[in-house]
């Protein structure tokens, strides 16, 4: 039966209804993309969770573990701060980046009752002691041998061999326990000082509080720092005097929200808190460091115009301006090139300068003497001038070179030590007993070259002090707790004859070089290292830019960089380099 003529009306009626409800295209393209919006919603995670949840007591066992996200505050002596900060906050982006964790300093504040800066950061309790270990380990350099005399440091206990953490008195409570039975098992499984300031009756005054924690040894420091966190992350309350304001450049933002009613503030350390205000008043009037070294880059190229202008040649580029990287695998530069030749191999040396004689090495505008040496002797030579040596004062300086232009070389910079230093007499870790300066030179290795120059039950030196008559030593000594930790040693020669010494330092660098051509990629390291997987790559990074030679972790620390980890970011970093350079 064929339907009729009033039926496909109907049906056709319908159909009109319908398309006329219904919304247009771009109306339903919305509605699609509400709903895939909503089936795909982010959950919130647990840890976020049980954050929202910090006013139930009963939900403080949430806040435990490495993935909790915790807010503290730490204390930095003011003379770390810029080494911290770095040129232009280079360091703290770096630290930021590389940990993902807020981190602020307090710019002219110092924590009531001391000399000492404060230092914010949050994060998850992984990454901020990964942050505290870069943290330490610029204070160690910078405070070598400063003795802390503040009010919350250890009695004749050196400031590099501490940590201070301020929290609020209930976090304080939970890592001094019921009837101090937490804080006395941190003297018992790790050996360190822990203190918790103010006491007694001043505590009850107080909003916060200090622990201050102490150890010769940096892990096992580190690791009741870890502790120390676990406990804090218990409190729900932890972070409730730090708010997000005060991780943003605001000149409202006050870090300093709840100060310490700390009564034994002594007047000698208002007068030099004073002293460092005026200071840093001083330096806000100084160009920025960009400034200046644009304006020393356009005055030296003016000078060299003119130069070049009076002699009627152009002047050539010097051979250290030169782009490096010329091969077509920037990665794997050769550094024993002319094997065939005597002392024809390319070598990368450290010494030690006296910080006195930095300036005179280097010389000034118009009597270049460092541009000289390297135009004359074919040289790359490097002074580090903001950076000391650990358990020194002296600056490193790193010369890259044939053999024998690099002993020309030493032999220049030494002439210049015996000028300015004289008689003066060295007091650092690695100089002999009254012995002058200008009688000693001091080389720094790796560790494996260092076992090259002492030889096989030490035949190698006793043949070196025998044949030329000097004194020489490698420091610091086996047995020593620095010779278990550090990756470097530091070589220092001593004669009162210039020529009997460099003679004697000539022996010392064909140790270095035949160990380099016998067995360059091999590497038997018997020790660990005990720096992060970041920090083994970061100091890869900085050898890599000092001296163009890849390698990996020196010691066979699993998870640490290898040879070519490094050389694929050395390739991936040059290709880089080259396409900002010619684009």
């Amino acid at each position: 039966m064929s339907p009729t003529n009033a039926d496909l009306n109907k049906v056709k009626k319908e159909i009109t209804r319908v398309k006329k409800n219904r919304p247009d295209s771009q109306r339903r393209r919305q509605m699609r993309r509400r709903q895939g919006k909503e089936g795909t919603k982010k959950q919130t995670p647990p840890h976020a969770q049980a954050q929202n949840s910090n006013k139930d007591p009963a939900n403080k066992k949430a806040h435990e573990g490495d993935g909790e996200i915790l807010a503290i505050k730490v204390l930095i002596p003011s003379s770390a701060v810029a080494a911290i900060i770095g040129e232009c906050g280079v360091v703290m982006n770096t630290l930021r980046k590389d940990h993902k964790c807020q981190i602020q300093i307090s710019k002219n504040e110092t924590y009531p009752g001391t000399l000492e800066q404060i230092c914010i950061m949050k994060g998850s309790l992984r990454n901020i002691l990964a942050v505290i270990e870069s943290i330490q380990e610029k204070i160690r350099m910078k405070c070598a041998d400063q003795v802390g005399n503040d009010a919350f440091d250890h009695a004749n206990t050196l400031r590099r061999n501490e940590a201070k953490i301020v929290m609020p008195n209930t976090s304080a409570g939970m890592v001094i326990g019921k009837h101090r039975t937490t804080i006395k098992l941190f003297p018992k499984h790790f050996g360190c000082q822990i203190q918790v300031f103010p006491k007694s009756v001043e505590a009850k005054a107080a909003l916060e509080r200090v622990v201050t924690v102490a150890h010769e040894d940096s892990a096992i420091l580190l690791g009741a720092v870890r502790r120390v966190l676990q406990k804090v992350a218990l409190d729900p309350h932890h972070c409730s005097e730090i708010k997000d304001e005060d991780f943003k450049d605001n000149k409202n933002s006050q870090i300093v929200r709840s100060p310490l009613k700390y009564s034994k503030m002594r007047p000698a350390d208002v007068a030099s808190r004073n002293k460092t205000k005026e200071i840093v008043h001083s330096k806000k009037k100084r160009l920025n460091p960009q400034r200046r070294l644009m304006i020393r880059r356009r005055q030296e190229k003016k000078n060299d115009l003119v130069q070049s202008k009076s002699e009627g040649t152009k002047k050539q580029t010097p051979p250290h301006a030169k782009a490096q990287n010329s091969n077509n695998d920037p990665a794997n530069k050769k550094a024993h090139e002319g094997k065939g030749e005597k002392d024809g191999e390319n070598l990368s040396i450290k010494i030690l300068i006296p910080s006195s004689t930095m300036y005179a090495i280097i010389g000034s505008s118009r009597d270049a003497v460092m541009r000289n040496l390297i135009k004359e002797h074919c040289c790359q030579i490097q002074i580090q001038a903001s950076k000391t040596t650990p358990a020194t004062s002296e600056r490193i300086c790193l010369v890259k070179g044939r053999l024998d232009n690099i002993l020309v070389v030493i032999e220049s910079i030494q002439k210049i030590v015996r000028e300015e230093c004289g008689d003066e007499r060295g007091n650092d870790a690695f100089d002999f007993d009254n012995t002058p300066r200008s009688n000693e030179i001091k080389i720094v290795m790796p560790y494996t070259l260092a076992r090259k120059v002492v030889g096989k039950a030490g035949d190698s030196i006793k043949s070196i002090r025998k044949d030329c008559g000097c004194i020489i030593e490698v420091c610091p000594k086996v047995g020593i707790m620095e010779a278990d930790t550090s990756l470097d040693r530091v070589v220092t020669v001593a004669h009162e004859d210039s020529a009997t010494l460099l003679k004697s330092v000539a022996r010392v660098f064909r140790k270095v070089a035949k160990k380099r051509e016998e067995d360059r990629e091999e590497k038997e390291p018997s020790l660990l290292c005990w720096v992060s997987r970041e920090m083994c790559f970061k100091r890869l990074r900085e050898e890599y830019f000092l001296t163009g030679e890849v390698g990996g972790c020196p010691t066979p620390t699993r998870g640490h960089p290898t040879a070519d980890e490094v050389r694929k970011w050395a390739t991936d970093y040059e290709e880089m380099r080259n396409f900002f350079f010619f684009s």
